[in-house]
């Protein structure tokens, strides 16, 4: 995988703030294991997903003009994954709503593109 490849991570099963530095331990002498036998991009993503490997997080709710606006218009934004791309991690949403909810949030945001055009 190239440095410029996506990759999607879904939710981990646990937060890094559960983790004991035992299970840190285990993970980092698994992921040793993945480098011995040839799979270093598992032993990072283990290393990450055990907060042992600093990452860049893009804040949904402080950085998407998506997720603003979505919530604006009570439309449900769902976090369920992520993607890295390089070495940042970019969340992964789902929307829920009723289809006319949905239709309506889409008519308001073309009529936002329409007024912002004038």
């Amino acid at each position: 995988m190239s440095k410029d490849d996506k990759e999607v991570i879904m939710n981990q099963t646990h937060g890094e703030d559960d983790l004991t530095p035992e299970v840190k331990k285990v993970a980092e002498s698994i992921a040793q294991l993945c480098i011995k036998w040839g799979q270093t991009p598992l032993a990072e993503q283990i290393r990450i997903d055990y907060g042992m490997k600093d990452v860049t997080r893009f804040d949904l709710s402080k950085e998407s003009i998506f997720y603003q606006y979505a919530v604006k218009n009570n439309i449900k934004v769902v976090q369920q994954g992520w993607t890295r791309e390089g070495g940042e991690m970019f969340p992964m949403v789902s929307i829920d709503n009723d289809i006319r909810e949905l239709d309506k949030f889409i008519i308001n945001v073309l009529e936002t593109q329409k007024e912002l055009k004038k």
